[in-house]
């Protein structure tokens, strides 16, 4: 019960930090312009995802898949035995014999398919030195997987999860938002030079710092 609450009013204290990352991540996109070649590989690879969740198909069976191997790999991590994995297009299940925040919350903060393509990249780009086209068909498919991350996670917790309920709902959810938005912020400074993730950072803690001095000096100050 303790921990619980204790989550509770840590999901609380977490609102003011998702709407200073919010902030954060807005005044930088501002400050991007004139994209290169690169930079619009990127840009394609989200316009088309998000064209294609949005009027042709979700691929909501690739999505399960890699959230179960997410559930999977970071109950296996932990010590911990995985005993079942079960995936359809309604859903998916992993049957474990340990359960932690970690391994319930993982899928929606650790972008699986992004990570694998830049894992596949990079070796083959410390093995062969691959040229600028290949490095532009990499910036599109991560732009692309980073997008279909971001909205089947968003469209997932649309639904009430089982795994969130488990894991403290209000503290799950800002907590997920806190780090997809990060990453977000990480991703674009690497691809657009004038996105800068210490800028980001700085702004999201000033906002959120100023909402909490003005939440405290409403709740503690003395009137005159």
């Amino acid at each position: 019960m303790g921990v619980r609450i204790l989550k509770f009013i840590l999901g609380i204290l977490f609102i003011p930090a998702c709407f200073g990352v919010s902030v954060g991540l807005y005044r930088q996109i501002i400050e991007i312009s004139g994209p290169t070649s690169d930079q619009l590989s990127f840009l394609l690879g989200v316009i088309l995802y998000t064209l294609l969740h949005i009027f042709i198909f979700k691929p909501q069976r690739i999505y399960t898949f890699g959230h179960e191997v997410v559930h999977a790999v970071l109950n296996w991590l932990s010590g911990g035995k995985v005993k079942k994995i079960k995936v359809s297009d309604k859903g998916g299940e992993v049957k474990t014999d340990k359960v932690n925040f970690i391994t319930l919350i993982g899928p929606y903060i650790f972008p699986i398919y992004p990570l694998f393509f830049s894992l596949i990249f990079f070796v083959l780009n410390a093995s062969y030195r691959t040229d600028i086209a290949y490095l532009r068909i990499f910036i599109f498919v991560l732009g692309f997987s980073l997008a279909m991350h971001i909205l089947m996670t968003a469209e997932t917790l649309r639904r009430i999860q089982p795994d969130l309920i488990q894991a403290g709902y209000l503290f799950s959810i800002t907590f997920i938002y806190l780090v997809n938005i990060a990453i977000i912020a990480f991703v674009l400074s690497r691809i657009f030079g004038n996105f800068s993730f210490q800028q980001f950072l700085s702004s999201s803690y000033e906002v959120a710092r100023s909402i909490f001095l003005r939440i405290f000096n409403q709740l503690f100050s003395t009137g005159v």
